[in-house]
């Protein structure tokens, strides 16, 4: 099934981000001169956006039921990372990134229900999944 065009740009934003945040977050940790104070909140928050990003991108290629949810959660995790990095040159683009993906997933948590696969079409064993396999 082909994803609408909202699905594929998240996806892109979403592993775009999920990329920057991890290459920014190695910069600061192999960096030995490195004494910032904020460096370990600005680390922790690269990881935080990197996790959820590539979380989220995972839900939507998935064309998950809970995909719109997990999009409105980026969003949150994904501009409170990009206000972290203010001031942290050598972070804009993931700054960048961090707004453009939360943008993108602002927008997809609130397209309509049906624009995301309906749970008994993603898997089709899906009646299963809760426990009540005859096996």
């Amino acid at each position: 099934m082909q994803q609408p065009i909202q699905h594929q740009e998240c996806l892109r934003a979403c592993r775009a981000c999920h990329e920057a945040c991890l290459q920014g977050a190695a910069r600061h940790l192999l960096a030995e001169e490195e004494c910032d104070p904020l460096l370990a909140p600005r680390v922790r928050f690269l990881f935080e956006a990197a996790d959820i990003s590539a979380s989220t991108a995972d839900f939507i290629h998935r064309n998950s039921a809970l995909a719109a949810k997990m999009c409105l959660t980026c969003a949150f995790v994904c501009e409170a990372s990009a206000r972290a990095l203010e001031g942290a040159h050598d972070l804009d683009e993931c700054a960048f990134l961090c707004l453009k993906c939360a943008g993108l997933c602002e927008e997809m948590s609130r397209l309509a229900p049906s624009t995301w696969v309906a749970v008994g079409e993603v898997h089709p064993h899906q009646q299963y999944l809760n426990g009540s396999h005859p096996l």
